[in-house]
């Protein structure tokens, strides 16, 4: 907020980015996707989607940034733009694109025969405003995430609101800063800064993106799970999944919200997956499956 007030002062701003700074920070983020309904989010919030590997995180990313991405008529999206940075290289623009394509379908299906716009045109206005990083360290995420600031005040200078940050996954050089850091710290003469450092300016560069421009972060996590009883793992409607933290207490910090994420769960007649909010703690949990058109809750 400090650099906002500087550069109005400096007059760097103008009153059309002011105005939509002020509008987008103070617009409310819901609905998203389905698991993560149950919650109000609001711009600036920090949602963690925790879960073992193959629990649908980034699945549940991918939804969240279709809907950002399509227009509001008739598809009931945010039109806004999505900065994507993928951490683990398992983005998958394949199937970001097959889940703009189902969208846009149902859109049209919708209309009932109704002048809407050609189907090309929506697509290629949604990619637009998918702006993809791709990092290999901690260092090149924060350089990432410092440059962004000049790419947002680009896209809303053309008159894209830039509405969604996603992290996928934020956990993904913890193991090897952690060995890094552990190698320096035996070494006299290195500089290397600690694992807490690093995550110390990531969580800056964060705070102030969102906080500038009214972003909603959304970042996936690849969690240990605390193993569970043959009881537990029978009942998927019964709340509890157990959470064990590794991050720094700087990005604990900074989360707001928590989605648990596990499955797919077996003995059922399809895959299933649940979910389960621990911040704020929610009573019960969502369990949905995976369609070509995203996720399904199961009722």
């Amino acid at each position: 907020m400090m650099m906002d007030v500087r550069e109005w002062v400096r007059g760097h701003e103008s009153v059309a980015c002011m105005l939509h700074r002020v509008l987008t920070n103070s617009r409310c983020t819901t609905p998203l996707v389905a698991p993560l309904q149950q919650v109000a989010l609001q711009a600036r919030d920090v949602v963690e989607v925790a879960g073992p590997s193959g629990s649908a995180k980034s699945e549940l990313l991918l939804q969240a940034a279709v809907t950002c991405l399509l227009p509001e008529r008739l598809y009931g999206g945010w039109e806004g733009g999505v900065l994507w940075y993928d951490l683990d290289g398992h983005f998958d623009i394949l199937r970001l694109v097959c889940l703009l394509q189902a969208r846009i379908h149902q859109g049209k299906a919708l209309s009932l025969g109704g002048l809407i716009e050609d189907g090309d045109n929506i697509m290629n206005a949604c990619l637009e405003r998918f702006l993809l990083t791709r990092c290999y360290n901690s260092f090149d995420f924060i350089a990432a995430l410092q440059t962004t600031r000049n790419q947002v005040k680009e896209a809303q200078r053309q008159g894209r609101s830039m509405r969604l940050l996603i992290i996928d996954s934020i956990g993904a050089f913890y193991w090897l800063d952690r060995a890094a850091s552990l190698v320096a710290g035996a070494s006299i003469e290195s500089s290397r800064p600690s694992i807490q450092a690093v995550t110390r300016a990531v969580v800056r560069e964060l705070h102030q993106l969102s906080n500038m421009h009214g972003l909603l972060v959304l970042a996936s996590k690849c969690s240990i799970f605390s193993p569970q009883s043959s009881d537990a793992r029978k009942d998927t409607r019964r709340a509890g999944l157990q959470h064990r933290e590794y991050m720094p207490a700087e990005w604990q910090e900074f989360v707001t919200h928590r989605l648990l994420l596990q499955g797919p769960m077996s003995g059922e007649a399809e895959v299933v997956f649940i979910s389960e909010w621990q911040m704020p703690a929610l009573s019960g949990v969502d369990r949905f499956t995976i369609e070509n058109t995203g996720l399904k809750l199961v009722i």
